[in-house]
């Protein structure tokens, strides 16, 4: 799971995810041995006090090797990008945290469940260091892998005490969603990545909203914002979407769904004819430590962003969380050119 620092500090352009999971009533999988055995709400939540504790030690010591053994598709992706990019930036340190559950939902299969929890800090901390969202709500899918271990896949954060509630059978097991509405729910990642690239292009949020890109507990990077602040620099950019593996769905009391999945970004920084992007590396944005610093004609900035939505039986859709994070940044090195006079790129993405 991400690491407390991005959380606090939410409004940073560095974060917090490649691929996730599948269409239907929750995440599926299978264990080595072949059918899972069922699994217990009481045996998810010391599942996931164990995952949390392990959490807490590979945080402290950016240990990707360890991430690996409880996180895989996007959530591994952007917290090991975040792992790398703070070795790179000599940024250390980390603030313990656990997920105090509010809801568990199990899977059929027995190999999946789903954890609405709220965030709660382990150490005290000053008022200084608490950001805008300490306890913050989290969403988090887990899977057991072909080898046994219980891993998160997905893992957006939502505001503090308002996840919206889920419908779960006896015993917290997920229900069924209806064809009709799982079928419109595997269109909603292409949907809202065409929203994201007209917002980018055009400043006009349409089915989206203002609040998604400024929340306190939770944000989508603001495409436009960022592209206009590059334009404005001089350089050439543009932002593009795509829907990235499975879509996850749940469902809600009154005929809502809840639909999880990950976008993959790619921004695409180009200077003009003469000049070139100034990279640096700058404190407060390790994310940028991934590109050697120097002059380059081209930076391209690759991410994925998880997301959460409410989805109404019309196939209208609200923003509910989100966890994001640059996982890789690449550049062609500009021709060679007198040094001086060149846009510096400090931060974006």
């Amino acid at each position: 799971m991400r690491r407390l620092a991005a959380l606090l500090a939410i409004v940073t352009a560095s974060g917090v995810l490649a691929g996730c999971t599948t269409s239907g009533a929750s995440p599926s999988g299978r264990a080595k041995s072949g059918a899972a055995t069922p699994l217990s709400a009481t045996q998810a939540k010391r599942i996931l006090r164990s995952v949390m504790s392990t959490n807490n030690k590979a945080n402290s010591a950016l240990d990707t090797p360890l991430l690996a053994s409880y996180e895989a598709g996007s959530a591994f992706a952007i917290d090991a990008a975040d792992y790398k990019a703070s070795r790179l930036a000599h940024v250390t340190g980390s603030i313990p945290f656990g997920v105090k559950p509010l809801q568990v939902v199990l899977g059929s299969g027995g190999n999946s469940f789903l954890v609405v929890g709220e965030t709660v800090l382990l150490a005290k901390l000053p008022k200084s260091r608490l950001g805008a969202c300490p306890n913050s709500d989290t969403v988090l899918a887990f899977e057991r892998s072909r080898a046994g271990r219980w891993q998160i896949v997905l893992e957006p954060s939502a505001d503090s005490g308002r996840f919206p509630t889920l419908a779960t059978a006896t015993g917290g097991l997920a229900r069924s969603v209806p064809a009709a509405a799982s079928s419109v729910a595997r269109r909603l990642p292409g949907e809202v990545a065409t929203a994201l690239e007209h917002y980018e292009a055009s400043g006009q949020v349409g089915s989206l909203s203002r609040s998604d890109f400024t929340g306190s507990c939770w944000q989508v990077p603001d495409p436009h914002a960022e592209v206009i602040s590059e334009q404005a620099a001089g350089f050439d950019a543009r932002e593009l979407y795509s829907p990235s593996g499975r879509t996850l769905t749940f469902p809600m009391p009154g005929g809502d769904t809840l639909v999880l999945f990950t976008l993959a970004s790619s921004e695409s920084i180009v200077a003009p004819a003469g000049a070139a992007v100034r990279w640096r590396h700058v404190s407060g944005a390790p994310w940028m430590s991934l590109l050697p610093a120097g002059l380059y004609g081209q930076v391209v900035e690759s991410g994925q962003l998880e997301i959460a939505a409410v989805m109404s039986p019309g196939g209208g859709y609200r923003l509910v969380g989100a966890y994001s994070g640059i996982t890789s940044v690449t550049g062609v090195k500009a021709k060679a050119q007198a040094p001086g006079g060149q846009p510096t790129l400090t931060s974006s993405g």
